[in-house]
């Protein structure tokens, strides 16, 4: 095992490691950070902090070790290379790691890393929990009603980097073969990209959500695909799909059909409902009825754009973090942009990075750490104690505190002391103070006394 990365030596620490298919996660896990472009340096800093001072709070033996690494423009202002092969290898050898946002030119030039990252380690699933904190401002009137994980293939569809310059020999020779099939696709000044879905691709995204699912008793997976109209790409990503939930979940699947006629539109317990929906009704049936999906199974390219239109019914993507999953490593970003023109003025709100701390939390089974930081973000917002993001969409109330991205971290972890020390008390036993007869607790102390 390499003892440096980039350069940069290992930091004392422990290795997570794999027993067969189960994780095996030290006291003092090392786990690489790579802060991104833009605000990344302050969302990574105050990011950690928080998420470190949570793990203090609820494990007073456990503790992460960080390794900083450099990827996107810190990458190339060092090594000529927006994402080192040492970058890559070290979101494997520690399967763990965490970014900040990476900045990509939108048209030619060079291939995103965050597409190069989960490419390299089979980052297959990219999941994206979507649920609203009181006190975040949304113009959707029924945001609490949000609660949706979003399942999305991180590998196919559009995004394979299968293309074809127009004018290019490429494009030519493909119109040409489809043209020779009896279709009618222009040879001159055409781009092309090639949709992909594969049946082994399609089916352990599927499997993966439908288990999710199952094990946190979620009762409804949507599939959403254009089946309607790409009746073969998206037609056999439903297809594959579905033939997972009936066949490796039977005991558990109802179709719609029988959720309607028998089982009277509710889902019995132990049972799964899988339906599917096509993406465009479903945005629009979303926002309107946002209680009836629970798992959304998307393809790459729909999974990319129904996660951003979810995540704004609830605040906006400066809330809400994704983790990038494989079988063997985890990718946990911030899913926001780089947002330049605030870069290095301290003013940023750094939850999104914060949530998707909280979701490699709960994989590493530190769950008591990611429900302590989630309740220290529900008390900080909801007392209207946010950055300056949030504090420009709030009307009605409006924000009581403007922080900067320093403050609402302190703040934050403010709130969760707080929070740890009233639990703590709580749960603590209390000091028998009988001195005769029965005291009230009914400890034996007092039945002596």
């Amino acid at each position: 095992m390499k003892t440096a990365y980039n350069g940069m030596p290992v930091p004392k620490g422990s290795r997570i490691t794999w027993n067969g298919d189960n994780l095996v996660v030290p006291k003092d896990p090392i786990i690489p950070s790579f802060r991104g472009d833009g605000i990344g340096p302050e969302l990574t800093s105050a990011s950690h902090a928080i998420i470190d001072a949570a793990i203090a709070l609820m494990y007073r033996d456990r503790h992460i070790v960080r390794f900083p690494l450099d990827a996107s423009e810190d990458a190339f202002a060092k090594f000529g290379n927006y994402l080192p092969d040492d970058s890559l290898a070290a979101m494997a050898d520690f399967v763990f790691s965490t970014k900040g946002p990476w900045g990509t030119p939108n048209s030619g030039g060079r291939e995103s890393g965050t597409v190069r990252s989960r490419r390299a380690n089979d980052l297959y699933q990219n999941i994206r929990p979507v649920f609203h904190i009181p006190g975040v401002p949304s113009n959707m009137k029924n945001a609490d009603k949000v609660d949706v994980v979003l399942f999305r293939e991180n590998m196919e569809g559009g995004y394979g980097g299968v293309e074809a310059a127009p004018n290019s020999e490429r494009a030519k020779r493909v119109a040409k073969a489809f043209n020779e099939d009896g279709f009618s696709v222009p040879e001159e000044d055409t781009a092309m990209g090639l949709f992909i879905a594969t049946k082994d691709g399609t089916k352990r995204i599927a499997r993966a959500a439908i288990k999710f699912a199952l094990d946190n008793n979620r009762k409804v997976v949507t599939i959403v695909a254009k089946s309607n109209i790409k009746k073969q790409s998206e037609g056999c990503f439903l297809t594959w799909a579905m033939e997972v939930a009936k066949e490796e979940f039977a005991d558990a699947f109802i179709s719609e059909a029988d959720f309607k006629t028998k089982y009277n539109w509710q889902v019995p317990e132990g049972k799964l409902l899988v339906n599917h929906r096509i993406p465009d009704a479903m945005c629009a049936e979303i926002i309107r009825r946002p209680e009836i999906y629970s798992v959304l199974l998307c393809n790459n390219d729909f999974g990319d754009i129904i996660s951003d239109l979810i995540a704004e019914l609830t605040g906006g993507l400066a809330v809400h973090g994704g983790e990038n999953a494989g079988k063997r490593a985890f990718l946990y970003e911030a899913i926001g942009g780089t947002a330049d023109d605030i870069a290095g003025k301290g003013i940023c709100n750094p939850m999104s990075l914060v949530m998707a701390e909280t979701m490699m939390l709960r994989r590493m089974r530190w769950s008591k750490a990611a429900d302590l930081v989630i309740a220290g973000l529900r008390k900080t917002v909801g007392d209207r104690t946010v950055t300056g993001d949030l504090a420009s969409k709030m009307v009605r109330p409006k924000a009581k505190k403007v922080l900067n991205t320093n403050e609402f971290k302190d703040a934050v972890i403010a709130n969760m002391k707080a929070i740890a020390a009233a639990s703590a008390k709580s749960t603590s036993p209390r000091k028998c103070r009988a001195t005769t007869g029965t005291c009230k607790c009914k400890c034996k102390k007092g039945a002596q006394a």
